[in-house]
């Protein structure tokens, strides 16, 4: 048996983020009004208490993975990839092992993704087996099972523009990848689902539909997206016979109303 956490969107914040004067013109600028006057920021406000708890409650669990799916940050900046990594024990001495891809906010910009400093900070969480040099997808053994990390987010230039896509040549890897890897059970990691929890498409994402034929391999059995926050056990089968998974609340959750430590809202451009 292993038990998986399974965390996403936790929009992380920093204080001196540097503003360019390209970003009055690019969606940051919608994103930092999102955060500053249309509410996200009093979501988030409590972030750094809650993951503090999250992660000693990881390690008091025992958990023997973190799986991250998306959106360290709020605005993609740099300096809240690295507060992001290091509130969640990233590479530090007591570093719990985990896997982890980008999300739309963490490439709010062109720039962003150009930059390379989600893999950078997250690097620790982005080992495993890959085809060539690229960096996605990837997939870590853990136990019985297969990881798999597919960088389903892309930048966007209008505010309201959020959807994602994977892309013909990583659907090409992924399906090499997915042909070597030895036998057991497949978790997918990616910051959009590939199919919603009733089976349909969702609306305008690109990401969907188009590639869930290479999900749909014997031993495929289960996907980890954005926008959750659980503690998964997998327990191991015998091949042909179904995978049950147990989901439930992390303790992060109910420590929420303990932690009075608010984030540093990202300073406004000037």
């Amino acid at each position: 048996m292993i038990r998986l956490a399974h965390l996403s969107d936790i929009h992380v914040t920093a204080p001196d983020c540097r503003w360019r004067r390209g970003d009055w013109f690019n969606k940051r600028l919608s994103s930092w009004i999102n955060l500053r006057f249309l509410g996200r920021g009093q979501r988030f406000a409590h972030t750094d208490a809650v993951l503090k708890a999250l992660r000693d409650d990881l390690r008091e669990q025992h958990v023997d993975h973190v799986i991250f799916s998306g959106d360290a940050t709020a605005l993609g900046f740099a300096e809240e990839t690295a507060r992001a990594a290091e509130l969640l024990g990233v590479g530090g001495p007591d570093a719990l092992p985990g896997l982890a891809v980008p999300g739309n906010h963490d490439y709010t910009t062109h720039a962003d993704r150009a930059s390379g400093h989600f893999e950078k900070h997250f690097a620790p969480w982005q080992y495993g087996e890959r085809i060539g040099d690229a960096v996605y997808p990837f997939a870590q053994r853990v136990g019985p099972a297969w990881l798999v990390g597919v960088n389903s987010a892309t930048p966007n230039v209008w505010p309201w523009d959020a959807s994602g896509g994977v892309g013909a040549e990583q659907l090409a890897r992924l399906e090499a990848l997915l042909a070597r890897l030895d036998g057991g059970p497949r978790i997918l990691v990616t910051h959009y689902p590939v199919l919603l929890a009733n089976g349909r498409r969702e609306n305008g994402r690109t990401t969907c539909g188009t590639w869930t034929r290479w999900w749909m391999w014997p031993g495929g059995t289960a996907s980890a997206c954005g926008c959750t926050a659980t503690a998964t056990t997998l327990t191991s089968t015998p091949p042909g016979t179904r995978h049950r998974s147990r989901t439930s609340a992390p303790a992060a959750r109910r420590s929420a109303a303990r932690g009075r430590t608010a984030s540093t809202p990202s300073t406004a451009p000037t």
